[in-house]
């Protein structure tokens, strides 16, 4: 007998949530699963806490196989991209795992500090992150996009931290729909339509409602992010840097939820050529993964990126499907104003010609070991001393034409958005600034050290500089 068998055959059933608990008083209940290993490569990732009996149907032995499960159904769905992917090298080819990291909110992931890794919370209402599948590969998604395209994290625009945030709500999407019983009940619930709001659309619904309790209008009305929107693309430079919920603001999660929509819409198309079974949505799920993984390897990050993006995936389309998916993915992308028309004439079979499938980076232009340009901000403003650099993207757009045809004006404009983008982030909280780099009886509002994603920091060489040490 195959050993992959009789092991499958040896593993226990456990009990995990099947998608998020949801809001309280929710219907879900956990369901019985043959028990997964996430310490198995690829992408071997290792939690922390201790394994529980398979046999305890407690709560907490609920979260461990949750979690468990989650990790190991995100490498179900990447096993049919054709991409070949590891973590991060500073993670030494396992990913570590804190499923009880203290009380906090969400899940965040760690790549340039001592809490390598990912690690979930508990509020101090008694919802635990972990015990969300949603949340879970979210944030295993980040780790996913930073070992594929580690450049990301030192570019310093919305356009790339909204693809990362929306990479990761695709990442749990995906991760459900490699579940029969999910797809049956989604197409059951949206009557084939999948791109209705649903429990496939709806992110983080039992972490909503804590968020919504502390800070009212700041998640929907029933999930964090609902990715069956009517969102269209706005200029970042044209948004408020807040707003409530159910619009726009020039924040990463925010501004996210346009992509994540083009990307269900996509998904939504495909589907809607077959006969609607779950055999059909596991294998529209698969075309539309591998489209995605495969432009996000190639696309060069530019102040274009998500055109780019879209429009490398026409390019994927066409040499791995034969342009089989042209129509739905030119009408989800373009109907959210990612692709302007301009942009879809650009897309031929002509481009095929030099399109590798896979980021070059001795390319020209194309460095990773330093993917940005570096440009200086003042500090005042935020109560910094001095100023401190970002890093901004270095890169022309592969397929659709730069907004400017002149360096010094695109330069500029890189400038804008930055600027642009660095406001946003003191406005919502999520940078910390060294001690000696802060100006005495500053107007910002002070931060708690450990509760950010960013930091501007004095390296031992060189002026301070802004980086990101997380993603939540």
């Amino acid at each position: 007998m195959d050993q992959q068998i009789v092991d499958a055959v040896s593993r226990p059933t456990v009990h995990v949530w099947e998608e998020d608990p949801g809001i309280h008083p929710s219907s879900r209940t956990p369901i019985g699963i043959t028990a997964r290993d996430p310490g198995e490569s690829p992408l071997a990732c290792k939690i922390s806490e201790r394994e529980p009996n398979s046999d305890d149907t407690r709560r907490h032995a609920i979260r461990y196989w949750t979690a468990s499960d989650s990790l190991a159904r995100t490498k179900d769905w990447l096993a049919q991209t054709s991409i070949s992917l590891s973590w991060h090298p500073v993670m030494k080819g396992v990913l570590p795992v804190r499923i009880y990291a203290g009380e906090g909110l969400g899940g965040y992931y760690h790549r340039s500090s001592e809490k390598l890794g990912l690690e979930f919370h508990r509020t101090p209402s008694g919802i635990f992150s972990c015990e969300s599948p949603d949340i879970v590969c979210h944030e295993v998604g980040h780790a996913i996009l930073d070992g594929l395209r580690p450049e990301l994290i030192e570019t310093q625009t919305l356009e790339v931290k909204a693809f990362h945030e929306s990479f990761g709500d695709i990442c749990s999407m995906l991760s459900s729909l490699t579940l029969p019983s999910f797809c049956s009940a989604v197409i059951h619930e949206t009557h084939g339509v999948i791109n209705q709001s649903s429990r496939l659309s709806r992110m983080a619904e039992q972490l909503s409602s804590e968020v919504r309790r502390r800070w009212p209008g700041l998640a929907e009305p029933s999930a964090m992010r609902d990715m069956a929107n009517e969102f269209y693309y706005i200029d970042p430079l044209e948004l408020p840097i807040r707003s409530p919920a159910h619009s726009l603001c020039n924040e990463k999660h925010s501004f996210s939820r346009i992509f994540s929509a083009a990307f269900l819409d996509f998904l939504a198309g495909v589907f809607s050529r077959s006969s609607k079974s779950v055999e059909d949505l596991q294998q529209a799920a698969n075309v539309t993964a591998r489209i995605l993984c495969q432009a996000a390897s190639q696309t060069p990050v530019s102040n274009r990126y998500w055109s780019d993006m879209a429009a490398n995936m026409l390019l994927v389309d066409m040499r791995d499907f034969g342009g089989e998916y042209e129509s739905p993915l030119r009408e989800s992308f373009s109907g959210r104003g990612v692709l302007l028309p301009g942009d879809l004439a650009g897309v031929s079979r002509n481009n095929l010609k030099g399109f590798t499938g896979a980021y070059i980076p001795d390319g020209p232009g194309r460095d990773t070991s330093d993917p940005a340009h570096s440009l200086s901000i003042d500090g005042e403003k935020y109560g910094v001393i001095g100023s401190f650099e970002v890093g901004v993207p270095r890169e022309s757009p592969s397929i659709v034409s730069p907004r400017g045809s002149d360096p010094v004006a695109d330069l500029r404009e890189s400038k804008i958005l930055a600027a642009c983008f660095v406001d946003s982030l003191f406005m919502h909280h999520q940078v910390e600034v060294d001690k000696g780099l802060t100006i005495s009886n500053s107007p910002m509002p002070a931060i708690a050290v450990g509760s950010t994603v960013y930091e501007i920091f004095k390296p031992d060489t060189g002026p301070a500089r802004l980086r990101q040490v997380a993603f939540a």
